[in-house]
């Protein structure tokens, strides 16, 4: 067959078999030069190095860089998976199961006792929700919201993060543009407009109870530690949240600069009050003289204090 080089000679290239390699075939080329012996061209170079394994080989290489243990494992929970681990694992992929990394939910020693301690805090038997209730709770979520949904609540942060000394962490949205001069934030964000968690909230609900990090109606669960809970563009998808986990009975606390309405703060009340979840509001004044330098884009001081006294 004939072709053009890069150098626009015109050059043969003959395809012969070279013989079986990496039980596959390849394929060889040689090539004869035009009249002043010039290079090969790029084609008959990349012919040369061409090579073609066949599927089988392709499955022996994958088999090879899988320990015999983790394919021992994978094996087992493919031919013989129980009830358990087919409820408790939904959502995770075969290698996250294989080598333990799988989210294990929220069963910690056995589903009838709370084991003595969690993350370091004794667990006592006046818990208000039992194991059993959390579990029966986690069967009814993964059911109603699918397979995709179950995988977004296993992989999101709230299903692994530990707690900080004054509870769990509720993001509801992510950065802030109050540009407080003395917030951490902008350490990590810019300050710009906040975006919310993109977690629905019954799936925010199911990582949560993902998590074994914490006991739920012991622990406070807390919001305001990574954005304004109430900032205009997050305040809906808080309100979801704070009514997703309102029934686990933890006590809920947020701290805002936000100027929260009357209907905000009946919305809440109401939900208080239905579920018997008690909410604690902190609202943030660091200064009434120098607010303007300080807090430049925050609600005004008047309005927050309207917000404490609604």
């Amino acid at each position: 067959m004939s072709r053009w080089s890069r150098h626009r000679q015109k050059v043969e290239v003959c395809y012969e078999p070279a013989g079986v390699a990496c039980d596959g075939y390849r394929e060889a080329a040689e090539v004869e030069p035009g009249i002043d012996d010039a290079t090969p061209s790029r084609e008959a170079r990349l012919l040369e190095n061409r090579v073609l394994p066949s599927s089988s080989h392709k499955q022996r290489w994958r088999r090879q860089n899988v320990s015999e243990s983790i394919a021992s494992t994978l094996h087992a929970s493919q031919t013989a998976p129980s009830e358990t681990s087919l409820i408790m694992q939904k959502g995770a992929s075969e290698m996250e199961v294989a080598t333990g990394c799988a989210a294990r939910g929220p069963l910690h020693v056995d589903e009838l006792h709370w084991p003595e301690e969690v993350d370091g805090d004794p667990v006592h038997d006046d818990v208000a929700l039992h194991p059993i209730d959390i579990k029966r709770k986690v069967k009814e979520l993964e059911s109603a919201l699918g397979f995709k949904a179950v995988q977004r609540a296993r992989r999101d942060q709230h299903a692994k993060r530990k707690p900080i000394p004054c509870g769990v962490q509720l993001l509801t949205g992510r950065a802030c543009n109050y540009a407080c001069q003395y917030c951490y934030l902008q350490d990590w964000f810019p300050f710009e407009r906040p975006t919310p968690t993109p977690l629905t909230g019954q799936e925010v609900l199911l990582s949560l109870l993902y998590n074994p990090h914490w006991v739920p109606s012991r622990d406070f669960i807390i919001l305001g530690d990574a954005c304004d809970p109430f900032h205009p563009d997050l305040e809906a998808r808080t309100l979801e949240y704070v009514e997703a986990v309102a029934p686990l009975q933890s006590p809920i606390q947020f701290s805002t600069k936000s100027a929260i309405s009357e209907t905000t703060a009946s919305k809440l009340a109401s939900i208080a009050s239905s579920h018997r979840c008690s909410i604690s509001v902190l609202v943030t004044i660091t200064t009434i003289k120098n607010a303007s330098a300080v807090e430049p884009l925050a609600p005004r001081v008047e309005d927050r204090l309207e917000t404490k006294r609604s």
